[in-house]
Order: C-alpha cells, then sequence, then structure tokens
C-alpha cells in the first residue's frame, strides 16, 4: 500500500494533497492548463481517519498544571503573567500577545476582549474573550 511507504498522518498527507489541488487549480486560472484537468483532481477525496495504512497519531494534550505551575517561577514576569492569562481565559498565544487596552470594553463588571484579529475571522465568526476578575488582576498589577 503506497500510504505505508508516505510518513505521516491521514492529515498530512491530505494536507499534501489539498496544496498539490490548488496549484493545479492556479494553473488552470492562469490558462495553462485545461479546465478538465482540476476537474479530473478536484474529486480525488482524501483519506479518511481509520479507513488507510497511514499511521495516526495520538491526539495532542494540554500540558499538565504541574508542569505549568513549575515552569512559572522560571519564566519573565510578563511572560509568565501572559501564560496565567491565557489560562485562565482561554485565549490563544496570538490573542495574548496582541491584546491593548482599546480593545477591552470595560464597562460592565466582566470586560469583553475583542481581538484586532482572530484565528476565524476570515469565517466571518466574532471572537470576544470575557474577562474577569482574576484576568482583570493580572491585567493591571
Amino acid at each position: 500500500d503506497l500510504c505505508a511507504r508516505i510518513p505521516g498522518t491521514h492529515v498530512y498527507i491530505n494536507d499534501h494533497v489539498d496544496k498539490i489541488k490548488r496549484m493545479f487549480k492556479w494553473a488552470v486560472g492562469e490558462q495553462l492548463l485545461p479546465p478538465s484537468v482540476y476537474q479530473s483532481l478536484a474529486v480525488v477525496e482524501g483519506l479518511r481517519k481509520g479507513r488507510s495504512s497511514a499511521r495516526e497519531t495520538d491526539p495532542i494534550l494540554p500540558v499538565e498544571d504541574s508542569v505549568v505551575d513549575a515552569t512559572l517561577p522560571c519564566l519573565p514576569e510578563v511572560v509568565a503573567d501572559m501564560v496565567r492569562l491565557q489560562r485562565i481565559t482561554g485565549m490563544r498565544p496570538a490573542e495574548v500577545c496582541i491584546l491593548k487596552p482599546g480593545n477591552i470594553d470595560r464597562t460592565a463588571a466582566v470586560w469583553l476582549y475583542r481581538p484586532s484579529t482572530h484565528k476565524t475571522e476570515h469565517r466571518g465568526r466574532d471572537r470576544v474573550v470575557p474577562l474577569g476578575p482574576k484576568a482583570q488582576e493580572i491585567l493591571f498589577r
């Protein structure tokens, strides 16, 4: 089976197949290839989990709290506070890094942080992170 010789999981393989499809789509758009070539590739289905010989990896789990607690004293104060904030709010690392006071609505007891950019904005989704008393304490020490 070809999949057994290709390193990676079904996700890895499907990502590469999708890149190849996009290259051919671009080539058709640039009139370098006839549309029938891309149409033929467009119907190729990706590998499904557990339905091929592609290896499956274990899911990536959150870091144990004990590991985070042991690491915090070793971090610079600002970075440690960023980790603490991320831990209690569920923010993504990029959202913590771009946090600005102007993006925080402080008109209620629980503040609302709206990142200027976020992972799912291209899908038309709004991202609002509630910041309760613990988060507020971290932000304004």
